[in-house]
């Protein structure tokens, strides 16, 4: 395979030495399984920074796709980023010199970033972006337990935590200073973003943000030193509480795991203005439709005057403004309102579509 971005294997495989010594104290032949794949993936992230920080300054100066999704399956990421750079053969080689084998790392436990289809599906999306050079970023959260460890007894199942990062997470860069705190109606938690690369087949590195939920402050110091340890630790209980939660279905859960996500998207600074959009899509500067909702006047994804300025060219629309909310937070007084006027939108979309056919 062409190595598209001028990664030297024998740099990898010597980065990874030095990396062994210094940190575990040991060479190729005597390393164990997460010691071996600690330095190749330290190594690997070494050769890529360079690439990886020029692709993300030029993907942040254009128009780019952002694909938010609850969880993610990325695979094997030695055996596939070693793939995607084309040195895999040769890194392989080099390791057998040396009484190692890349097979010595089938054990390391996959990123347990969700546990369903949904999530491999949104893996192989940002995997064909990076292959098709196309402007898309990923966002999602950072798990600790996505996953959990299966075993059998009496002929039933047991599950057990299977906590991932116990050796640390070596393909993703904790970005402290871009930190944000999200604010809910009796707690907050710090969001920290996690970017990983993903790594295309033809020369182009993606990234993945992932956020993770921590505690405004590790702990509660004066309850701390009245023994009172359960109030010590109680903030960072709710933090882990909500990516524990996150894929619960029912409605409450639901809806607090959407605001942290509405949360984390604050964070993004993707520049959008919905007018500029339209008026490079003469379809849409046409569009009739008898009513336009905004989401709320405090929205800072579709601004009000971005509205008023799409109502002036649609006089014939009824607009509709929810006062004082945004796209992160409903009056609860408002739910049905907003369930009733887009259910009239879709019927007014479906006679278009008839008429249409």
């Amino acid at each position: 395979m062409t190595n598209a971005y001028s990664v030297s294997p024998q740099q990898i495989v010597s980065d990874a030495e030095r990396f062994l010594r210094a940190r575990y104290h040991v060479d190729f032949a005597n390393a164990h399984d997460f010691q071996l794949h600690d330095a190749i993936a330290q190594a690997v992230m070494l050769s890529i920074a360079p690439k990886w920080a020029q692709d993300e300054q030029e993907l942040r100066q254009r128009r780019r796709a952002c694909y938010i999704s609850a969880e993610y399956l990325m695979g094997r990421l030695w055996h596939n980023n070693l793939c995607c750079l084309g040195v895999y053969n040769e890194v392989e080689k080099l390791l057998n010199q040396q009484g190692a084998h890349l097979s010595d790392m089938e054990d390391i436990e996959d990123a347990a970033l969700g546990n369903g289809g949904l999530g491999r599906l949104a893996a192989c999306y940002l995997d064909a972006a990076a292959a098709q050079n196309i402007p898309l970023s990923g966002y999602g959260l950072y798990y600790r337990f996505g996953l959990f460890k299966q075993s059998f007894e009496d002929g039933r199942q047991v599950e057990a935590p299977d906590d991932w990062t116990k050796h640390g997470d070596p393909w993703s860069v904790r970005r402290e200073d871009e930190s944000v705190i999200v604010r809910f109606a009796n707690f907050s938690v710090r969001a920290v973003p996690y970017d990983m690369p993903v790594i295309g087949l033809r020369g182009v590195i993606r990234t993945l943000r992932l956020w993770r939920a921590e505690p405004v402050e590790p702990i509660d110091m004066p309850a701390f030193n009245d023994q009172n340890y359960e109030k010590a630790s109680r903030e960072a209980v709710r933090a882990a509480d909500i990516l524990l939660r996150i894929a619960d279905v029912e409605e409450g859960e639901f809806f607090r795991s959407g605001r942290v996500m509405y949360g984390f998207r604050r964070k993004l600074e993707i520049p959008y203005s919905l007018y500029e959009d339209l008026k490079n899509n003469p379809a849409m500067m046409n569009y009739e439709s008898p009513m336009l909702i905004l989401q709320g006047d405090e929205d800072d994804v579709v601004p009000l005057e971005d509205v008023l300025t799409f109502r002036r060219l649609n006089d014939e629309s009824k607009l509709v403004i929810f006062r004082e909310t945004d796209h992160r937070f409903t009056q609860e007084g408002e739910k049905d309102r907003i369930v009733d006027l887009t259910r009239d939108w879709f019927r007014f979309e479906k006679v278009l579509l008839d008429d249409w056919q």
